[in-house]
């Protein structure tokens, strides 16, 4: 989930060669005007969904990423890109596939850019299954990955270091409007809790700078990365009792807060668990964590300005249908560029479903929490649900129980502001296949032009 693309402009349309609806506000339900149930994946014979990852583009359209292995064949990780109303345009292009039935692939993430550049990145287990979020048990992996351009017919391996730790796993992307973007692991350590690294790159691909250990943690929340060149990295930890850590960089790595304390104080010891933190971009450069606490599964979030202070309060969403014999998990949240705000969350127990909650940037309620999306939902970790949501459109995914699908809904963006009525009449009558090679030229080119 990397909802950081809010700027448009002609090239925003190059994505898709259509333009997005306008605005249509919602109503009390969150499914006002969205999509039917639509199916972007059904996983062919054996084969199984083994985690996914989701980014919206400008003008509308959103990528899909996902894993799949299956008895006796090679796993394979999977590419698609969907219009505003779901629609294919590459239905499924397979990026990296095994040799021989014995090789798997697990827990791809993604993150893109303005022109449509993407970054992927996943998890190799060599023995054993690994967990999206932890390492080592009975599982050895690594990490690979793969950098991408419009029309994501040919790739570059994405620099890594050769050794990436121990059993490295639990990989996140956050990526700026320009292409720069950072890759965030977390490995085997020598005592309970695990070792957080971190790698920061420039436009195309070019590294940065990395940190091995930046932070011993119990559990990775995830990264954020704003076009100020401002990260923000937050994690779990339960040394003392359960708190919400993070830490605010620049994209040379160097501390701008090293201790951020991302539920403002309302998480107190007498609380039983935190989990399911999240932390996305905000309007104007700032950002918003989110997490579940106690065991009612209170969802909260917390806005932060652009330097890393607190804008507001936490702020509790009221969730409707967890129950004494359910609970809430997997929460997702992400935002546009006037501050809207979507979460959703896996509700499991005697009816999994999809809950869901969206706010304006006053935290006023537009969308009560406690729609259904849909019955029968995976409760594994990277199964969703997950958004892709901008200015132009609003997408939420997730994995059924079988894990033979990857199902959707497409929403009615919040945001007033739309793609410009210029870019429509310039750009708008040309095929997807021009546009996006267009598309890649002239990433490619601004790329040039830098370096």
């Amino acid at each position: 989930m990397k909802p950081n693309l809010f700027h448009r402009s002609a090239l925003a349309l190059a994505i898709t060669g259509t333009a997005a609806m306008p605005s249509l506000v919602w109503s009390e339900s969150l499914l006002d005007g969205s999509s039917a149930v639509l199916t972007l994946r059904e996983a062919p014979g054996s084969y199984e969904i083994d985690g996914f990852d989701m980014v919206s583009l400008p003008g509308g359209s959103f990528v899909v990423v996902w894993a799949e292995n299956g008895s006796g064949s090679p796993g394979r990780v999977m590419l698609g890109l969907f219009n505003s109303s779901g629609q294919p345009i590459i239905s499924a292009r397979p990026l990296v596939q095994g040799n021989s039935s014995g090789d798997a692939f697990e827990f791809p993430a993604v993150a893109a850019d303005q022109a449509g550049n993407l970054v992927v990145a996943w998890t190799v287990p060599q023995s054993g299954s690994a967990n999206s979020t932890n390492c080592g048990g009975n599982a050895t992996s690594d990490i690979d990955g793969l950098l991408f351009s419009p029309p994501y017919t040919s790739s570059s391996a994405l620099p890594l270091y050769e050794s990436m730790g121990s059993n490295p796993c639990g990989v996140d992307i956050a990526m700026d409007n320009d292409g720069d973007f950072v890759l965030v692991w977390h490995t085997d350590s020598s005592s309970a809790n695990y070792d957080l690294s971190i790698q920061s790159y420039l436009s195309g691909g070019v590294p940065s700078r990395g940190r091995k250990a930046l932070h011993s943690i119990n559990y990775l929340a995830g990264i954020a990365q704003n076009n100020d060149q401002k990260v923000l990295i937050g994690w779990e930890d339960y040394d003392n009792y359960p708190t919400i850590d993070g830490s605010i960089l620049d994209l040379h790595l160097n501390p701008i807060l090293s201790s951020v304390d991302l539920d403002n104080g309302h998480v107190l010891s007498s609380d039983s668990s935190v989990s399911s933190v999240n932390v996305a971009p905000d309007r104007d450069g700032g950002f918003v964590s989110s997490w579940l606490e106690g065991s009612d599964d209170d969802i909260y979030f917390q806005r932060w300005n652009a330097n890393g202070y607190p804008n507001g309060t936490p702020q509790l969403i009221n969730n409707l249908i967890v129950t004494s014999s359910t609970y809430a998990d997997n929460l997702s949240f992400a935002s546009d560029s006037e501050g809207h705000l979507v979460a959703v969350w896996g509700i499991f127990g005697n009816e999994n479903s999809v809950g869901s909650f969206a706010v304006d940037v006053a935290n006023n309620t537009i969308a009560e929490g406690g729609v259904r999306i849909t019955g029968s939902l995976s409760d594994t970790l990277k199964h969703g649900p997950e958004i892709a949501m901008n200015n132009d459109v609003i997408a939420i995914g997730w994995v059924p129980n079988d894990r033979k699908t990857i199902d959707a809904r497409v929403l009615q963006p919040l945001a007033s502001e739309s793609s410009t009525n210029t870019d429509d009449s310039l750009l708008g009558s040309l095929n997807h296949f021009v546009m996006l090679v267009l598309a890649g030229l002239l990433g490619l080119y601004r790329r040039r032009l830098r370096h």
